[in-house]
C-alpha cells in the first residue's frame, strides 16, 4: 500500500469539546425560538387589542345612533357584524351580538360583545315623537 504524504495534520475534537459544542448550538437555538415566539405572541395580542377597539367604538356609535339593524359591514378593514335577536322570549328586551372578524379570515370570529337593550322604552319613544 502507498502511504500518502500529507504536509498537515488535522486535529480531532474530543468527544467533551464536542458535547459542549452541541449543548451551546442547541442554547442559542432554543433563545432564538423564543424569541420568534414571543414576537408572534405579542403581535397577536397587538391585533387583538386593536381589533377590540375597533368593535368597542362600533358598539357606541350604535348606542349613540341607537342603531341596533342585523348588518355586516367593514370598519377600519376589520369585518364586523351585529345580530339582534329577541332575549329569551321577552318582551321589551333584545341581545344584539357584535363580533369582529379576523382579517384573513372572515368566517373565523376574533372577538365578540354581548349587548342587552331594552327595545320597549326606544319604541316607546318613537311613537310619542312629534314632527
Amino acid at each position: 500500500m502507498a502511504r500518502l504524504n500529507i504536509p498537515y495534520q488535522l486535529k480531532a475534537f474530543s468527544l467533551i469539546e464536542s458535547v459542549i459544542t452541541l449543548v451551546l448550538i442547541l442554547v442559542v437555538f432554543f433563545i432564538t425560538m423564543q424569541f420568534f415566539v414571543s414576537l408572534n405572541a405579542s403581535g397577536f395580542s397587538l391585533q387583538k387589542q386593536k381589533a377590540g377597539n375597533v368593535l368597542d367604538d362600533y358598539l357606541q356609535a350604535s348606542l349613540t345612533h341607537r342603531d341596533f339593524n342585523t348588518q355586516k359591514t367593514m370598519v377600519d378593514g376589520w369585518p364586523v357584524t351585529r345580530e339582534t335577536t329577541p332575549y329569551r322570549n321577552i318582551d321589551g328586551i333584545s341581545q344584539v351580538v357584535f363580533t369582529i372578524f379576523k382579517r384573513d379570515s372572515a368566517n373565523t370570529p376574533l372577538i365578540t360583545r354581548l349587548l342587552l337593550i331594552n327595545t320597549q322604552t326606544f319604541r316607546d319613544s318613537l311613537t310619542d315623537a312629534q314632527p
